[in-house]
């Protein structure tokens, strides 16, 4: 299960998720403040924490967590484990498991159900996560579809038909969202293309030409 410096106590197993109750086995801690080394307790604490699922099963550890004290500047601290972020309530490999999922064409909804959080806290992952802008394809295909970002009903996708790779969504099909989305890619692509839409008036296309300035544009 990749827990360095824990023994596990016992493990039991429900239908929908599994508890695994653990304690450290670290003997001493290192101040935050003084940076003294001490192996005074001050007290315990039972800290349920979120793993990486086995199969289709939630892992939820049960760690028995000590609190030091330090002799020398009294300060109060909690023992540092390395597969826990401080102040963190899941693991850093389900941390790494959350950013590869949402690497797969599926919905935050879906998601959020199978690992039990909700779809906000999925939200704030993809902030965090680098974006990089992909280059200019040769043929940018566009088409709606009915979602719930932002209050609007219904979002863009943006879509390299050629190498069949879904390269942004926007938050809405209105003009506004078209409005930065040259920016979105990397400089340095002017070769002719093609911008293909589903669903757009060809009077609204002829307005996005500036993506691709010597493109061709389909409307469907």
């Amino acid at each position: 299960m990749n827990l360095k410096g824990v023994s596990i106590d016992e493990v039991v197993s429900f239908d929908d998720h599994i508890d695994v109750k653990l304690h450290s086995l670290y003997k001493e801690g290192l101040c935050p403040v003084c940076g003294h080394k001490t192996s005074r307790i001050h007290d315990y604490r039972l800290q349920r924490i979120q793993h990486t699922p086995i199969g289709l099963r939630k892992v939820f550890l049960f760690l028995r967590k000590k609190r030091f004290v330090c002799p020398h500047c009294q300060k109060r601290f909690y023992e540092s484990l390395d597969f826990l972020a401080p102040y963190s309530r899941r693991t850093k490999d389900l941390h790494f498991f959350i950013q590869d999922q949402l690497k797969q064409v599926r919905s935050l909804s879906s998601i959020a159900k199978d690992l039990g959080l909700s779809s906000s806290c999925l939200t704030s992952y993809l902030k965090l996560a680098p974006r990089r802008r992909p280059n200019l394809p040769r043929v940018l295909s566009m088409d709606e579809f009915k979602g719930n970002a932002g209050g609007d009903k219904y979002q863009c996708i943006l879509v390299d038909p050629i190498h069949h790779q879904v390269l942004d969504i926007l938050p809405s099909r209105r003009k506004k969202s078209f409005n930065g989305l040259l920016f979105f890619f990397s400089q340095g692509r002017t070769k002719k293309g093609e911008v293909c839409g589903y669903g757009y008036e060809s009077s609204f296309l002829r307005r996005l030409k500036g993506i691709l300035p010597s493109g061709n544009l389909h409307c469907g």
